[in-house]
């Protein structure tokens, strides 16, 4: 997935990880959607979809559409979280509205898999 939306991936040195660390611990979306790639590669650390997801929803609260993306990716297949269409979609809808066009992608195909109810909720939980 990362290849597909042309984000390199992050170096595998105790250098590189340490200043990933400290500006993620710091609240800068970036390191954090990247610390969270890290993990989830198992790059510098053990792989961990759990700390992955922790990463990429920090990220993606302050608005990192990648991260947005990869947490929707996350939910929607149960990855370092409960499987959950609801989030999946809503994480999706916020990605695709800032201009992901995958994520929109990734939206109307998961809707094809929701309830009426379902697709209710995640819009409401999206404003």
């Amino acid at each position: 997935m990362r290849q597909e939306l042309g984000i390199p991936a992050p170096e595998n040195n105790k250098e590189d990880v340490d200043w990933y660390q400290l500006a993620a611990e710091k609240g800068h979306p970036q390191a954090q959607f990247m610390l969270g790639s890290m993990h989830e590669q198992g790059q510098g650390f053990q792989r961990n979809y759990k700390e992955a997801v922790k990463w990429w929803r920090l990220a993606a609260e302050q608005g990192d559409v990648y991260a947005q993306n990869f947490l929707a990716y996350s939910y929607w297949n149960g990855r370092g979280v409960l499987k959950d269409n609801v989030y999946a979609y809503m994480w999706y809808n916020i990605s695709a509205y800032g201009g992901l066009e995958e994520a929109g992608e990734a939206r109307d195909i998961i809707v094809n898999q929701m309830t009426l109810s379902q697709i209710a909720e995640a819009q409401k939980l999206c404003s």
